[in-house]
């Protein structure tokens, strides 16, 4: 009987015991006799399914690790961890279909383990890499222009990985000074600590809105404000979005006095001087500490502009070049103005409102009486305008602040000429 069970048949007699030895660990790691691994190699021999892994399959792990690895430092250093991870995921899972399929199908041993760790460590690599390096520089470019531009354009400057470094590039620009009025007078009137708060709050209000139309705030000297729009970034339409803070400015100022408890005598006011040109812009300083600022002529001419308002007698004062870049605003013209330190004299416009205003009926008639009244001037002759009492209606109806203006004019004959 058992003749007829053995004959042609391979028969392995072996223990399963464990005391007796001969339990073996499999590279599954799996305990199981040794008996049963000679049974399974015979197996294999038996039907001629083998397992193989050439010198081949070896270079095609070696290079799967390098095409994941490079992978994830690039799609890691593009846009970040959260993608590379997603990334990586899909193709470990794509490797690892591929070696099941070469086991199962084709019986060729594919050793995903490499690849996977490789990748494993080349993204805790990049991850460190970001944390200690590139992190740490968008720490250092966020402390160096969040107090100075607007949350939009600090995304773009962390984004593109603008250079923190010393040196400066030439670029068109529009520049804004702007002074505080009366704040002298009401400096005597009130504690050290209460002015600082004061101007402090001033200072926050005006600011916002700089920043709101992408400016970039260079310094505080003293009781003024010095911005300048298209730099870092390149800034759309740079000269308008000056003109519309300027005007934004004034309208935020008109709320802080009135918010101001007690009232001064006399409300604060603004001298607010543009103008665009090209200047050096990058950062100023020692290696230590540096500022990112603007230099040159056209930051010069803004600052005499400013200076300016005082002598025009109206609160915003803008150079030519910034009137003819702009349109749809409401500007008037106030002369051709010797500045200090500036050879020849710079024609300058005041800004009297917006396109709303420029397009108003009461404007378009001051525009032409206005015009008028330059002719006047250019010829040497002066005449009161502010006694007829259509100009002096149009004017209040406008601008009450315009009067200080026009009662500036006979006296300004040499600015016209």
């Amino acid at each position: 009987e058992l003749t007829g069970l053995f004959e042609g048949r391979i028969v392995l007699v072996g223990t399963s015991a464990a005391g007796l030895l001969d339990i073996r660990t499999t590279a599954l790691g799996e305990n199981v006799p040794g008996v049963s691994i000679h049974a399974q190699v015979i197996e294999q021999i038996l039907l001629g399914e083998f397992l193989t892994r050439s010198d081949f399959i070896e270079g095609v792990e070696l290079l799967i690790f390098m095409l994941l690895g490079g992978l994830i430092l690039w799609v890691m250093s593009a846009s970040g961890p959260v993608l590379s991870i997603l990334v990586a995921s899909a193709v470990g899972l794509l490797v690892t279909g591929a070696s099941w399929f070469l086991f199962q199908e084709r019986g060729i041993l594919l050793d995903v383990t490499l690849p996977l760790f490789g990748g494993i460590v080349f993204f805790s690599a990049m991850t460190a890499f970001q944390y200690f390096v590139a992190d740490r520089e968008k720490k250092l470019i966020r402390k160096s222009f969040s107090h100075y531009v607007a949350p939009e354009v600090l995304q773009e400057i962390e984004n593109s990985g603008h250079q923190i470094k010393l040196g400066g590039e030439l670029r068109p620009i529009a520049v804004m000074f702007c002074d505080i009025r009366n704040f002298t007078a009401l400096s005597e009137t009130m504690e050290p600590t209460k002015l600082v708060s004061l101007l402090n709050n001033l200072f926050n209000v005006l600011s916002k809105e700089i920043l709101r139309q992408k400016g970039t705030i260079d310094k505080f000297i003293g009781d003024s404000i010095m911005a300048f729009w298209n730099a870092p970034l390149d800034i759309d339409d740079y000269p308008r979005k000056a003109c519309l803070a300027a005007l934004s400015m004034r309208e935020a100022l008109k709320d802080f006095n009135a918010s101001l408890e007690p009232r001064p005598e006399k409300d604060i006011g603004l001298a607010i001087g543009i103008s665009m040109g090209t200047a050096c812009v990058g950062n100023v300083g020692s290696f230590e500490r540096f500022d990112y600022s603007a230099i040159g002529d056209t930051v010069n001419r803004a600052s005499r502009i400013e200076a300016s308002c005082r002598h025009v007698g109206y609160d915003i004062l803008v150079s030519e070049d910034v009137a003819n870049a702009v349109e749809g605003f409401a500007f008037l013209e106030a002369g051709n103005l010797l500045m200090k330190g500036i050879s020849e004299k710079q024609r300058t416009f005041i800004l009297v409102g917006d396109k709303s205003l420029k397009e108003s009926p009461e404007f378009q008639a001051l525009f032409l009486e206005h015009r008028r009244m330059v002719i006047r001037l250019q010829a040497g002759q002066t005449h009161d305008f502010l006694q007829e009492d259509s100009y002096h209606q149009l004017i209040r109806f406008i601008d009450p602040e315009l009067m200080s203006f026009m009662k500036h004019l006979p006296a300004r004959i040499e600015d016209f000429k």
